[in-house]
């Protein structure tokens, strides 16, 4: 197709294709599955099922494989987080032990049965937390998302005899990641599947027909997005490559929430909060607990000496008050609030401070 067609084309929106799309899930939301609620996964799962059953749902095989190969992390670090739980709750010296003159206090009888039933129930709680840790390692031999996974993929899996073997892909993907060509070229560093996102954006390409992409990604090689760290839509390229491989039709990029919310209208509250949360709680090296918090402090500090302008410093506590340390993105977005405040100095001469400092 003429360059002219593709730079204008404007793809059709998530409500114009819910209905009759072909629908892609990114690995992030089949491990997302490890950290929503229950009844988060059976609407998913049931969604899922509804576009398989349709002949909607493609699932490429480069998602399956991820997903197998991440799904013991996940589950491991859950039983790890839970270890730390249980590790944290260490009950103090007993009060007659330490302060014995306590006695002469009107309540001290009291407090010593409050005490006593803390240690007990603080005892009873470990317990559990210990037969929840044996219940996650069981998974690894009969996991019951794997089982309603199955009848899914057996109707979905997806891998077109026509693409490239994986080899020479990860090949187009070094070539791609050397310009910058979007998506994939932000995870070019990793020292594991860096060409991951864009074998699966080779899948996309082969559809000929208008594609949702469901994806928590929002990585800047795959998104636009807004001040307030919000998906828009998927990057031009993406759009312009697709419209031109599929010979005119449109990619639309979606996060869970936005897509399971228009496709069951009616899930409730709950289920649509719990679908904003992809990503998972993981259980970090106290060291690099004490690095991310170190950092987070002293960007902190250089907002509070006024480094920053202040639209630039109002956005950056905004992201950092919507921070939780134990997210496995934490670092993209510590990058992203580095990114902001470090295009936008206050005083260029301060530039090299903040450099320094991270």
């Amino acid at each position: 197709m003429g360059s002219w067609k593709k730079a204008i084309f404007q793809p059709k929106s998530l409500e114009e294709l819910i209905n009759s799309a072909c629908v892609v899930i990114d690995t992030n939301v089949l491990l997302a599955a490890y950290q929503w609620k229950e009844v988060t996964v059976n609407e998913v799962l049931d969604a899922l099922n509804q576009l398989a059953e349709a002949g909607r749902l493609l699932i490429p095989n480069q998602v399956v494989t991820e997903f197998a190969k991440n799904r013991p992390g996940r589950i491991i670090e859950m039983v790890r987080y839970l270890q730390q739980i249980s590790q944290s709750l260490q009950p103090q010296k007993k009060l007659d032990q330490t302060i014995p003159a306590l006695y002469v206090t009107e309540n001290y009888d009291e407090i010593l049965q409050l005490e006593k039933d803390y240690i007990e129930a603080l005892n009873k709680y470990k317990a559990g937390l210990k037969s929840l840790k044996m219940n996650l390692i069981g998974l690894y031999q009969q996991d019951p998302i794997l089982e309603k996974l199955e009848g899914i993929l057996s109707k979905s899996y997806y891998e077109p005899t026509e693409i490239l073997s994986n080899a020479d892909l990860e090949k187009a993907a070094q070539e791609r990641f050397k310009n910058k060509i979007p998506p994939g070229y932000k995870d070019s560093n990793k020292e594991e599947n860096n060409s991951g996102d864009y074998i699966i954006w080779a899948n996309i390409l082969t559809i000929k027909a208008d594609v949702i992409f469901i994806t928590a990604d929002k990585k800047p090689d795959w998104t636009i997005k807004d001040p307030d760290d919000n998906v828009i839509c998927a990057r031009r390229e993406l759009i312009e490559e697709f419209y031109e491989s599929s010979n005119g039709h449109s990619f639309v990029l979606v996060s869970p929430k936005d897509f399971f919310s228009k496709f069951k209208p009616n899930v409730s509250e709950i289920i649509q909060d719990d679908l904003s949360n992809s990503h998972t709680i993981v259980a970090m090296p106290v060291e690099q607990v004490k690095t991310v918090s170190n950092t987070i402090e002293r960007i902190k500090s250089m907002i509070e000496k006024g480094y920053f302008n202040s639209e630039t410093a109002k956005k950056a506590e905004y992201l950092l008050s919507n921070l939780e340390i134990y997210n496995d993105d934490i670092d993209v977005k510590l990058d992203t609030i580095l990114t902001l405040l470090e295009n936008d100095v206050k005083d260029r001469n301060k530039q090299n401070i903040l450099l320094e400092q991270f």
